[in-house]
């Protein structure tokens, strides 16, 4: 949302100036809007999730890779995990979740509650998913996790 034009331009016609703060998106001020407000939480989630659909859709199909991955908090609200062959699942418990959340963007404990309670339950993102990696630890034990799942597609053709 820091790199697209057109996403930048509608927000701030949308939310405002302050929605962006030295070209870089105001996420503390965007979920202060959003997330009290299904309209507005829709409205955003219609400007963002075409352009960021087709920049993944893009970048897919120019991969020059036999595997690629595509990273989205939102896939499964946005509909459109029919553009992937397989779908990882990342999830950590949710305490763990809550204090990455504030320690990364922050924002409040109840700011980080209101936006997991605007998403599907994690439960279900599990349920549907393809594979599921769990990232309850330290960044060491998930990248050996990830290392191990990864070393899964190397006997692909």
């Amino acid at each position: 949302m820091n790199t697209s034009q057109i996403i930048k331009e509608s927000l701030i016609r949308e939310f405002g100036k302050e929605s962006y703060e030295n070209g870089v998106l105001n996420k503390s001020f965007i979920s202060q809007k959003i997330f009290n407000n299904p309209p507005l939480l829709q409205k955003m989630n219609s400007i963002v999730h075409p352009v960021v659909i087709d920049a993944i859709r893009e970048a897919l199909v120019n991969s020059p890779k036999k595997l690629a991955f595509a990273e989205s908090a939102l896939i499964y609200e946005s509909n459109f995990t029919h553009i992937f062959d397989k779908v990882v699942v990342v999830a950590a418990d949710d305490e763990t979740r809550i204090a990455r959340v504030i320690k990364r963007g922050g924002i409040t404990r109840e700011q980080v509650l209101r936006i997991i309670s605007n998403q599907i339950p994690q439960s279900e993102k599990i349920a549907k998913a393809n594979h599921v990696l769990y990232n309850n630890e330290g960044i060491e034990e998930f990248r050996e996790s990830a290392n191990k799942f990864l070393d899964s597609f190397e006997q692909l053709p």
